[in-house]
């Protein structure tokens, strides 16, 4: 979310889906973040944007990885509920992500792209 709106795509979640769901963690992280950078996205000015909490439970029982908690928070809200996404994917805008600074490895640039359809197996 935070860099679909640094790069001027925020409407993409928003055409997407409806509502879409911020965990309370990410929510907290934007918080903090806006004090640092006042251009940051806020959740709560978004009218199709509901803040849901996250059981630490769901977040621990995640494999092992390196995401920061905000992530996780994310991944663990949509594999504890059926249907829910965490993401969107595609080669234009992982470009653009790369651009404004977010770190991405080339294996799972890679994947994502793979899993978007975009690249072959």
């Amino acid at each position: 979310m935070l860099y679909l709106d640094r790069i001027g795509q925020i409407g993409l979640l928003h055409a997407l889906f409806e509502p879409v769901y911020v965990p309370e963690l990410v929510c907290l992280e934007l918080d903090m973040g806006r004090l640092m950078r006042p251009d940051t996205i806020n959740p709560g000015k978004f009218n199709w944007m509901l803040a849901v909490s996250v059981d630490h439970s769901e977040q621990a029982a995640l494999p092992p990885n390196r995401l920061g908690p905000g992530e996780q928070a994310v991944i663990a809200y949509a594999r504890s509920r059926e249907g829910y996404v965490a993401g969107l994917a595609v080669q234009p805008l992982l470009d653009d992500l790369k651009r404004c600074g977010f770190h991405l490895a080339l294996n799972l640039y890679e994947e994502a792209l793979e899993l978007a359809g975009e690249k072959d197996a």
